[in-house]
């Protein structure tokens, strides 16, 4: 059988932005039990395009490391939006402060059931990039833009991997 995986040399490009604030709902996995994101992903969808202060044009997975900087068996995952202010918001959401960052970017053009091909070898590059992780709880950033289609699973989407300045 031919290996499908992507062979990522390089990120797509490297990128420095400013400070974002994320708010959706976070949940902790054990890494065997991560087939219960899609179904976190269905319960936050209700909430995109109804938060006070919404960014549009972009919905976000965060991989979060656990709350317990011990553990070693899962993270945190939280499907958010971008919002410009914290106020307002309802008490069932969680909020993710991250301050200004370097990130190499990979696109993943495939269908998102595919992403976590494209998640190992991002992983693989940056092990081998010869950099350090940043300090923080953010691990990763799926970014699904305008042409993604949350109902089929196309139109590709962005991995952001956080780069230590």
């Amino acid at each position: 059988m031919p290996d499908t995986s992507p062979k990522i040399t390089a990120p797509d490009c490297i990128v420095r932005n400013g400070p974002m604030l994320f708010v959706g709902i976070r949940k902790y996995f054990r890494f065997e039990d991560r087939g219960g994101v899609p179904a976190l992903w269905q319960t936050f969808a209700p909430h995109i395009g109804t938060m006070p202060t919404e960014v549009q044009g972009a919905i976000y997975g965060l991989c979060l490391g656990p709350a317990d900087g011990n553990d070693e068996f899962g993270f945190d995952d939280m499907p958010a939006v971008e919002v410009r202010s914290l106020d307002d918001l309802c008490e069932r959401v969680s909020s993710v402060r991250r301050a200004g960052r370097t990130w190499a970017i990979f696109q993943h053009r495939e269908h998102v059931s595919s992403i976590g091909l494209t998640c190992g070898a991002a992983g693989e590059w940056f092990a081998q990039s010869g950099r350090a992780p940043p300090s923080g709880t953010l691990q990763m950033i799926e970014r699904y833009g305008a042409g993604f289609d949350p109902r089929t699973g196309s139109g590709g989407c962005e991995v952001w991997l956080p780069l230590a300045s």
